[in-house]
């Protein structure tokens, strides 16, 4: 995948030859997703009912890539819808080692709510416009 994590998630709805093509069908592909990318969320069952978890991140992806296409023509974006995710995500220093040298911090995001659990794509979206 490569890249910007806010870009690769705008894209998981895209053109391919010709026809529509939206990477996120079920609440399950949005977890291959964040995991495949390395995204650092909770681990475990989530406390939300079946199908809110991919509603949530279809509906940050449309916030994201309206933000995205107002930035890129020039426009003020509407920051109220992202940083309703923002103001939601909570997160902690987790450490992890292979071995006694090689110490990592990973920051790691709750599951209470959909907008806590997709909070780091939240952020990468907030990075990605600011650096515009």
């Amino acid at each position: 995948m490569g890249g910007d994590l806010a870009i690769n998630f705008i894209n998981t709805r895209r053109m391919v030859e010709e026809q529509l093509t939206d990477t996120l069908q079920r609440d399950s592909d949005v977890k291959a997703w964040l995991r495949r990318l390395e995204v650092p969320v909770a681990k475990g069952s989530l406390p939300f009912r079946d199908g809110v978890l991919l509603k949530g991140a279809k509906e940050l992806r449309e916030i994201a890539l309206a933000a995205v296409q107002d930035r890129k023509s020039g426009k003020k974006p509407s920051l109220v819808a992202l940083n309703r995710f923002l103001a939601d995500a909570p997160s902690h220093a987790v450490l992890t080692t292979d071995d006694a040298r090689n110490i990592r911090v990973t920051r790691v995001y709750g599951k209470r709510t959909v907008e806590t659990f997709l909070a780091p794509i939240a952020e990468a979206v907030a990075h990605l416009l600011r650096g515009w």
